[in-house]
């Protein structure tokens, strides 16, 4: 397992964080970030999903909806 070291102050402001929702500030923590790495994938995905729309003369909206019913159709 990797080490992390954080600023003092943000350490400080994740325990009263962890003290309030009962949990161990490195459990928070990890949960944090991991959330955080989702998100960033999620956003890529969506970038490269703007970037396909536009190459193919569609709206992003025509492009979400025709996965989604790709997604239906393998079902």
């Amino acid at each position: 397992m990797a080490l992390v070291t954080l600023h003092p102050g943000t350490w400080k402001k994740l325990v009263a964080l962890a003290k309030r929702q009962q949990k161990k500030p490195e459990r928070l923590a990890e949960r944090a970030l991991r959330e955080f790495l989702a998100r960033i994938a999620d956003e890529d995905l969506l970038d490269k999903s703007k970037r396909a729309a536009q190459r193919h003369g569609k709206t992003l909206r025509e492009i979400d909806e025709a996965i989604k019913q790709r997604r239906r159709a393998k079902r």
